[in-house]
């Protein structure tokens, strides 16, 4: 078992990670245009949405 702590200010990141089911690279890729994990929940429509499942596999070809 590690003992690896996570910074407090990469815990929301990791918190919005888990909620949203975010890879590593839609978490980088988030930071580095300065949005705010905790309005993520805005955006999570995947229930009302079901074609904003399929646009990741496309974000990650213009990547």
């Amino acid at each position: 078992m590690s003992n690896k702590k996570i910074p407090k200010e990469l815990q929301p990141w990791n918190d919005a990670k888990k909620r949203h089911r975010l890879s590593q690279m839609h978490i980088q890729m988030s930071r580095e245009l300065g949005m705010n994990p905790k309005n993520f929940g805005k955006l999570d429509n995947h229930k009302q949405e079901t074609w904003r499942s399929h646009s990741k596999k496309h974000e990650s070809i213009l990547a």
